[in-house]
């Protein structure tokens, strides 16, 4: 925060003061938290933190909606979830629901395909409040529909979902995964939207660190890893080449964690020709909703529904 003041301070005594009073302005409105949409760019969040089997434990929970997903049948996979109707299926309808908004539909399809998996999730809370993956899963959605809308409102929920997560599972890899890249996407946004949205590099690198230290074994979390230090310092884009490396190398385990690849790949690549634009964009394209901002037109998800999870 006083790093954060003094940037500010600094920035005002070289503005005319027509410029400056609108920056202040615009400081005021984020303090108060009365400016109601800012550009989150980045913001991706890939689809982090799953596993492909998660959490489940049963043989039950295993098929047939998490198999379909395993193999890349995502439109089967939420269909199944949804029929089934228990907390585990309906929570896979929305990781699906999720993948085929961010990769596999255009026009408008990813709106609907992503408001129907923040409904699944919800679907999935309303059987088992605490039902860890579906709080994970809705997390990871509300920040796509905060990339989507360019409103606070939803990645701040997120925020607030994951930092419980981690509270309360203080010995799972994966919520400290999940809060890591938050940090990492939303600082990737930008000076405003970290100070909006209360984010840092030090915070991800440091949850980071945390998840790695508990196991954290997941694909798509290094994936996430490896878009975070591609945009960092010399010395971690050259870590990221390493990074980069290793997840070519794995046999892919699940469908996803094939498309993952093939984005590590691409990414791969940009870091070899040493540019950050090339970074830049090959994190984009190898990111999920990667072309949100063409379609903002259709309304945002109700925040009433969402109102009740967590407040700050």
């Amino acid at each position: 925060m006083v790093r954060s003041c003094l940037i500010i301070t600094i920035l005002l005594a070289r503005l005319t003061e027509k410029h400056a009073s609108i920056m202040l302005w615009f400081i005021f409105n984020i303090y108060t938290g009365t400016m109601k949409k800012i550009s989150l760019g980045l913001l991706s969040f890939s689809l982090l933190a799953f596993s492909a089997v998660g959490h489940t434990k049963t043989v039950s929970d295993i098929s047939p909606s998490l198999h379909q997903f395993i193999q890349g049948d995502y439109l089967q996979a939420r269909d199944n979830g949804r029929r089934t109707t228990t907390a585990n299926s309906l929570t896979i309808a929305c990781r699906a629901g999720i993948i085929i908004g961010g990769f596999l539909t255009t026009d408008d399809g990813p709106t609907k395909a992503l408001h129907g998996a923040i409904d699944d999730c919800r679907s999935a809370l309303k059987i088992s409040p605490d039902h860890f993956d579906a709080l994970m899963s809705l997390a990871v959605a509300l920040s796509f529909e905060g990339k989507r809308t360019s409103k606070t409102f939803y990645p701040k929920k997120a925020r607030l979902l994951l930092e419980d997560l981690v509270k309360r599972y203080p010995d799972n890899a994966t919520a400290y995964g999940a809060l890591a890249s938050w940090h990492s996407q939303v600082s990737a946004a930008g000076f405003f939207a970290r100070i909006a949205l209360g984010a840092s590099r030090k915070k991800a690198k440091k949850l980071f660190r945390e998840a790695f230290t508990r196991g954290a074994m997941d694909y798509a979390l290094h994936v996430e890893y490896l878009k975070f230090m591609a945009v960092g310092s010399k010395k971690e884009r050259m870590e990221a080449i390493g990074v980069a490396q290793k997840l070519i190398e794995q046999v892919p385990a699940t469908a996803l964690d094939q498309r993952l690849q093939q984005g590590s790949k691409v990414i791969l690549a940009a870091l070899q020709s040493n540019r950050k634009k090339n970074i830049k964009a090959a994190i984009k394209k190898a990111s999920a909703f990667n072309y949100a901002k063409k379609w903002t037109k259709p309304s945002a998800y109700p925040t009433d529904p969402l109102e009740h999870l967590l407040a700050e």
